[in-house]
């Protein structure tokens, strides 16, 4: 009958399905105890506060605990006047790939809006002050709380789904220090070791996020503090000795891979208690006409405890792919495969990991500002520029075979890519096939 039939598949269905999580919830319990709670360390706390003045502040620490500072209106008011005007100037400076040539004596940036300007003088001090706070101080570590052992972990109102917005809010402090530094380096024989040391501090608090939307935000300040720091002064021979060695560095490479994978892995995991949440899949199913159909969760529910199996299979399938893979010699469809998107015919939800390639993105950007660092402290302590660019060799890390060369030409030097990767294929530019790997520097001509 009928009767027989569908409980023998309930109950064999639930019994198979029970046999292969068994893997996947060790795998669980273990990421649980890899990322215990942990509340928000002082530098964090204290940082909050003195975010409040300049209007901004994280909502929640990443651990639940409330903010016990929040901004005045005023001041949030204000910072919303200047937001987009902000970002609309960083994007225009920050996206050049060539130095600007110097205007009397200073360094040619896009003029920075007034209203900006208005707000940088108005909170020069607040400024300062969180400057000098991440520079003396450890990492900010904002908390943590994966959520994951408690019952509802994908409902809007949990605690988790605010942490994930902190890491937009500290991206916009780190877009105020970028552009505190661009105002304060057309000033002469001015340090700029303490904006960097700021920022760095700031990324790495940002990159230490355990959500993938964190991760997603932290790309972009990756990007920005890259291009940015191409475009710092070359006749300012000092400024390598007063950074900390390697500066920069911890914000790329094997960490930086660490923190993607681990925030990858949050994400699957909670699409996988989703499916495996029978209350869950009925709240879905609450406007939907089939559940009209008496029993249907009861009915489905093998099949999406199993749909959560091979989620999980086809997340450890994709980060091994990955790691295996030198993005300038693929064309990436395979990898990208792997995470388009797990659907069935009632739920859909996609793959977090097709974010994982922007690391390496990010990496090889990061490689060009290396290059950059390099020939710009060469030409400050006034070697030859033709020499430079003979001698120049960065071989890449990111893509084994493939270096960055330089070229000298009509007082400038341009560091290029031997053979730039496919980022359209690899699901990373929606604009062109491949992007610019080039960056020409021009403010030598002051040498």
């Amino acid at each position: 009958s009928i009767g027989l039939i569908t409980s023998i598949y309930l109950i064999g269905g639930n019994m198979y399905a029970a046999e292969q999580e068994k893997p996947l919830e060790k795998a669980i319990a273990s990421y649980i105890k890899q990322h215990p709670k942990t509340p928000p360390n002082q530098s964090a706390i204290e940082l909050q506060a003195l975010m409040t003045k300049l209007g901004l502040s994280v909502d929640v620490f990443g651990d639940g605990s409330p903010v016990k500072v929040t901004p005045k209106l005023a001041a949030s008011d204000e910072w919303r006047s200047i937001n987009i005007p902000l970002s609309e100037y960083l994007t225009k400076q920050l996206d050049k790939t060539e130095d600007s040539i110097p205007q009397s004596g200073g360094y040619a940036n896009e003029p920075i809006p007034s209203k900006v300007l208005a707000y940088l003088k108005n909170h020069q001090a607040d400024l300062d002050a969180i400057e000098t706070h991440l520079a003396t101080n450890p990492i900010p570590e904002w908390g943590v709380n994966s959520w994951i052992e408690q019952g509802d972990v994908t409902s809007m109102n949990n605690p988790m789904w605010s942490k994930m917005l902190n890491a937009v809010n500290i991206v916009k402090l780190e877009n105020l220090v970028i552009v505190n530094l661009l105002d304060k380096q057309q000033q002469p024989n001015v340090d700029l070791s303490r904006n960097l040391v700021a920022l760095e501090k700031i990324q790495q608090s940002v990159q230490s996020q355990q959500s993938l939307l964190g991760q997603m935000v932290s790309l972009i300040g990756e990007s920005r503090i890259s291009r940015l720091v191409r475009q710092i002064d070359s006749l300012q021979p000092q400024l390598n000795q007063r950074l900390p060695q390697g500066w920069g560095n911890n914000l790329f490479g094997k960490e930086r891979y660490k923190n993607m994978t681990g925030a990858i892995e949050h994400e699957v995991i909670v699409s996988i208690k989703f499916l495996q949440n029978r209350e869950l899949f009925d709240q879905l199913l609450y406007d939907d006409p089939l559940r009209f159909i008496p029993g249907l969760s009861n009915l489905v529910h093998p099949h999406l405890r199993l749909a959560a199996v091979d989620r999980y299979r086809e997340f450890t399938k994709g980060i091994d792919y990955w790691n295996k893979q030198n993005i300038c010699r693929t064309d990436g469809k395979t990898g990208l495969k792997l995470y388009t998107g797990f659907d069935d015919y009632l739920i859909s939800m996609p793959m977090a990991t097709s974010q994982y390639p922007k690391v390496f993105k990010q990496d090889l950007f990061w490689e060009l500002t290396t290059g950059v660092r390099q020939v710009k402290a060469k030409l400050a302590a006034g070697e030859n520029i033709n020499l430079i660019a003979q001698e120049f060799n960065l071989p890449s890390q990111v893509c084994t075979g493939e270096k960055w060369t330089a070229k000298a030409s009509d007082g400038a030097i341009t560091i290029a890519f031997s053979r730039p990767p496919d980022l359209k294929a690899l699901g990373l530019s929606s604009s062109s096939s491949v992007e610019p790997m080039t960056y020409t520097i021009k403010s030598i001509a002051r040498t």
